[in-house]
């Protein structure tokens, strides 16, 4: 269990820094469904750090990444094994 709610907790994470991340070179629509996603995505990361004891929302703000940020961290959790 523990280790299931490390891994959900630093996928959430990753999903909403990736959506920040890309919001300012999205259209008008597209930023408009990405804010649907990304606050639901930010209320799982809440959740999951408050049933592991956390604060559910450390910081005021949500950083964003890049996508090769993103990328770079993903290969590090060993999550994706194998090439593509």
């Amino acid at each position: 269990p523990d280790r299931f709610a490390r891994a959900a907790r630093t996928l959430e994470d990753l999903g909403v820094a990736a959506l920040d991340g890309q919001a300012p070179g999205l259209s008008k629509p597209s930023l408009a469904a990405v804010a649907t996603i990304v606050s639901v995505e930010a209320r799982h990361a809440a959740w999951i750090r408050d049933l592991t004891g956390e604060l559910p929302a450390p910081a005021a703000a949500n950083p964003s990444e890049t996508a090769a940020q993103v990328t770079a961290a993903i290969g590090r959790t060993g999550f994706v094994q194998g090439g593509a």
